[in-house]
């Protein structure tokens, strides 16, 4: 788990944006998944502001829902004032403090390979989260293994 702010660069990030750092980015650079820099602002947006993948996505949820790598909790908090059942599953301690402070009910700080909730209906991994599975075999993959990706965030 990440619980020191030094790496914890999401975490940081995320209450930089929520003490008025408007202009947070988070720049993500991996080799599974094309590099991108992300406006801190774009993981607070509400359901209104998803894009229509996101939405389609949101409406395949069913039961119980587990979000991987939940982040800020968009996705979390939007299916929760959907009436599903969310368990919002994050390793940063930061995003997790920010999901707790934003109303979402269910928050889990661990890692995806540590975690042992469930069952689930359905596992949610959006925003780049099956890139910590890499595809459907990787969910089955040996614990321990991670993928090779840098999170950084600059204002």
């Amino acid at each position: 788990m990440i619980d020191t702010p030094n790496k914890d660069p999401l975490g940081q990030a995320l209450k930089a944006y929520q003490a008025g750092l408007s202009t947070a980015e988070i720049q993500v650079v991996s080799d599974i998944a094309i590099d991108d820099v992300i406006p801190v602002e774009y993981l607070f947006r509400t359901e209104q502001d998803m894009p229509k993948w996101e939405l389609t996505a949101l409406d395949l949820c069913r039961g119980k829902v587990l979000d991987i790598g939940a982040g800020a909790g968009c996705h979390s908090l939007a299916l929760q004032n959907r009436g599903h059942e969310v368990v919002a599953l994050e390793i940063s301690t930061g995003a997790v403090d920010i999901m707790t402070q934003s109303g979402i009910r269910h928050v889990e700080h661990g890692s995806l390979w540590d975690y042992q909730g469930g069952p689930y209906d359905t596992l949610l991994l959006m925003m780049n989260g099956i890139g910590l599975v890499g595809d459907f075999q990787g969910l089955r993959r040996r614990r321990g293994r991670r993928c090779t990706g840098n999170f950084n965030w600059r204002s």
